[in-house]
Order: structure tokens, then C-alpha cells, then sequence
């Protein structure tokens, strides 16, 4: 899967030039024709923000984006002459005080409006995707927003995929100029997994109301685009940081679930959108709500779930827990799953002290050495320290029992807690 991202700004204003990369030319309004060819990509993002609609009225905040949509897809279908079922256009909200048009809100919506556009979009069905991102025609803020959104992107999926991320931008235009190189910025080939770093806030809170939000409803706001499972999200996330398999796939999130608490904030943002004609010349965009952090969280959480690809476990045998592992980590991190295969080998070594019955895995530690008297032998109460040392199966927190010469692990129910709290410990507030 090859796919070619592009920030716009009003191509309408482009003149035509020669563009030139690695020795080919084209003439063209923008850089995107030419790099189209020469990566090879399949697929084309563009995205552009809502301050290009024209000035009218507008129904609803939905009609404007689709105006929006239409005007860019007649420039890609008029003047770069491409397939528009290969092109992907999105509308983004911008802000701005323009000659005859007001948009007010926050600026950094952009991030968190395509961090989840482009979190449907980049899911390749192979093992290998490589991403491009033309920087070119980006204006403002779209530019570095967008590269840090696709970087992040490009990170997750490095989970599980074989990711390529390069970014490229021309030399810039001013008048008279016939030609413009486009040079390669950057290029990341292997890209190493960066997992989730910040945690979802004590006040779940998706969207947050701004100035000029209808007070009757401030009610029912919470309830609609709260998620009341953030320590759920937390825990898992901080257990993917420091690969503690066991707390994954017990906290491993519901996908279809976020997937329509977060589709729904959107359709929320956007429906918190009023539009004002003044005058018969001027139109006013105001957002009555904004994204949380918790917002990019939760995007970012539905990402990794969706391209692990594993289901909510209590309980797991360890030999399937070993190849789900094996499968995340094997050729990405050495060393994490090092450390998780010594652990689940170190507990099948002592298979023959199992039983039927569910048992403390201390109990079973203390069998194998009874005749040791070292003190973490004697611990009966869970250790942070041991927690992490060993993958999560602290011997105070694990029960196991054998069923079919077979080993099955799960988390003592009453310890789940201390589980949820100690794997999210290490994530960061903001």
C-alpha cells in the first residue's frame, strides 16, 4: 500500500510551473502530479480546510464542507487531470479573519479532526505501507499539524506493519520562476514502533463546550461525549508501553465501541457549528465546541486496537499468550520480547506444581522453592517493582492453573485494580 498525503491551501491561486524530481519534469499547477508518479502511490489524501467555502448561505456545517469537497474535486478532475476514485479529499476546520469570512475556534482541532480522518484511512491490508507526505502547498499551521499527526500515525502502525514515511517539499514559488525542484526532506524506512505516550484526563471528556454553547443542553453534553472506560484505555495503553501482555488482553479495548464514541464527537463538533450570512457579503463560521486531548487518546488508543488485531481476554492459555506476543514483537523489539519469553518460559518450566483448581502464582513459586530463603520467596503482598521486572505476572497478582497439561494465566479479580493502576503509572498527564 503506497499513499500520497497532501495539505492544501486554495490551489485556485496556483500558477502553473515546471516541477522537477530525481530528473523527471512535469508542468503543473501543483508538485502532487508529478509525485504521484514518481513514488507510485495508489492512493492520493488531500486535505484542505473549510475557509476555502464560498461566501452564501449554508443549511448546515455539513453543506459547507460538501461545497468545499466539490470545489477541490472539480480542480483535481479540470487542471491535474486525475481518477478522483483514487483521490480522497478531506475537509478540516481552520480558523481565521478573513476579507469576507470569520472562523472561530481552535486552531488545534486540525490535529485532532484528521489524526482520526487519517486513522481510517492508513489500515493496510498487507504487511508493508509506505506513506508520503508533500508538504508543498500546506499553509499556516497545516504543515507541521500534519506532519505530526501522520508521524504519529506512521508510528503505531510500525506495531505490526513494515512502515516507510517520507516527506517531501518543493522549492518555493515567487514570481517569474519556471521551475521548482522538489526535494526529499526526509525518509524514515523501517520505521520503529513509538506507542501512545499520554494518558486520557480524569474527565473523560471528548469534546469540550466553548463560547456561545446553548446552556440548555451544557446537561446532556457530558453524558453524550464522555468515555466512561478511560482507566480501561489507560491501563491498556501503559501495558503496550511496557510490554506487560497479561494487562493488554485483559483491558484490551471494545474497537466497535470507541469507534462510535469517537465517530459520534465528531458528527457532535460538527453539528456545534453555527453559521451566520451577514450583510449579503460576509459569512461567520463559529465553533461552539473543541477536541480534548482525551480526544487524540482515545484515536490513538482505536489505532493500536485496530491494528493489533487482538480480542479482551480474562483468562489465556500461555502457550497462545506466547504467540501473541511473538506476533507483535518478534523483529520489532528484541528486547521486550526477550524479556516476556523468559518470564512465560520460567512458569511452564514448573507445569508438574499446577493444578485444576485456580491458584496464586506464589503459591506454586513456593513449592519450587521451598527450601529457598530469599526474600522475594516470602513477599505476600504484590510488588510494583516485581510487576514491572517481570513482564506483569507479579506472583502476587497472577493465578494459574493447568487444564490438558496446558498452563492458563489470568489476573486474581481482586487485584485488578492495582493492576489498572500500576500499568497506566507510566504515561505522561499531557
Amino acid at each position: 500500500m503506497k499513499v500520497l498525503i497532501a495539505p492544501w491551501g486554495d490551489p485556485y491561486r496556483w500558477e502553473e510551473v515546471e516541477y522537477e524530481a530525481e530528473g523527471e519534469i512535469v508542468k503543473s499547477r501543483n508538485s502532487t502530479k508529478l509525485l504521484l508518479n514518481s513514488t507510485g502511490a495508489t492512493r492520493i489524501v488531500v486535505i484542505v480546510l473549510d475557509t476555502l467555502s464560498e461566501v452564501k448561505e449554508y443549511k448546515s456545517y455539513y453543506e459547507l464542507s460538501k461545497k468545499v469537497e466539490e470545489k477541490v474535486k472539480e480542480y483535481i478532475k479540470s487542471f491535474l487531470k486525475l481518477e478522483l476514485n483514487k483521490i480522497d479529499v478531506v475537509v478540516a476546520p481552520g480558523v481565521g479573519n478573513f476579507e469576507n469570512k470569520i472562523f472561530t475556534g481552535n486552531m488545534k482541532d486540525y490535529y485532532s479532526f484528521i489524526l482520526h480522518e487519517l486513522s481510517n484511512r492508513l489500515i493496510p491490508e498487507q504487511d508493508m505501507i509506505s506513506v508520503y507526505l508533500d508538504l508543498t502547498h500546506g499553509i499556516n499551521f497545516m504543515p507541521v499539524l500534519t506532519y505530526t499527526a501522520v508521524n504519529k500515525i506512521c508510528g503505531i502502525l510500525a506495531v505490526k506493519k513494515k512502515v516507510n514515511f517520507t516527506v517531501f517539499n518543493s522549492e518555493p514559488y515567487t514570481s517569474g520562476r519556471h521551475r521548482l525542484y522538489i526535494h526529499k526532506v526526509m525518509e524514515k524506512e523501517k520505521m520503529e514502533f513509538n506507542p501512545p505516550e499520554r494518558k486520557m484526563l480524569d474527565k473523560p471528556r471528548l469534546l469540550k463546550p466553548l463560547s456561545g454553547f446553548p446552556e440548555e443542553e451544557l446537561k446532556n453534553f457530558d453524558r453524550k461525549y464522555c468515555y466512561s472506560h478511560k482507566d480501561e484505555i489507560n491501563a491498556f495503553l501503559g501495558a503496550l508501553q511496557d510490554g506487560l501482555p497479561l494487562a493488554m488482553l485483559t483491558f484490551y479495548p471494545e474497537l466497535e465501541e470507541i469507534a462510535e464514541i469517537l465517530k459520534s464527537s465528531v458528527e457532535g463538533y460538527k453539528n456545534y457549528v453555527e453559521i451566520k450570512f451577514i450583510n449579503d457579503n460576509k459569512i461567520q463560521v463559529q465553533r461552539k465546541t473543541c477536541f480534548t486531548s482525551n480526544f487524540d487518546v482515545l484515536t490513538e488508543a482505536y489505532l493500536c486496537t485496530r491494528i493489533i488485531g487482538w480480542k479482551n481476554k480474562t483468562e489465556v492459555s500461555l502457550s497462545e499468550l506466547e504467540d501473541m506476543v511473538r506476533s507483535l514483537f518478534k523483529g520489532k523489539d528484541r528486547v521486550r520480547l526477550c524479556i516476556i519469553e523468559n518470564e512465560i518460559q520460567s512458569i511452564k518450566k514448573n507445569l508438574d506444581f499446577f493444578t485444576d483448581r485456580w491458584m496464586l502464582y506464589s503459591e506454586a513459586y513456593e513449592k519450587v522453592h521451598q527450601n529457598v530463603k530469599d526474600i522475594e520467596s516470602r513477599i505476600s503482598s504484590p510488588h510494583k517493582r516485581h510487576f514491572f521486572a517481570h513482564a506483569g505476572f507479579e506472583r502476587n497478582l497472577v493465578e494459574m492453573k493447568k487444564e490438558n497439561n496446558e498452563i492458563f494465566v489470568r489476573y486474581k479479580e481482586t487485584s485488578l485494580d492495582t493492576v489498572k493502576k500500576w500499568a497506566q503509572e507510566g504515561l505522561k498527564e499531557e
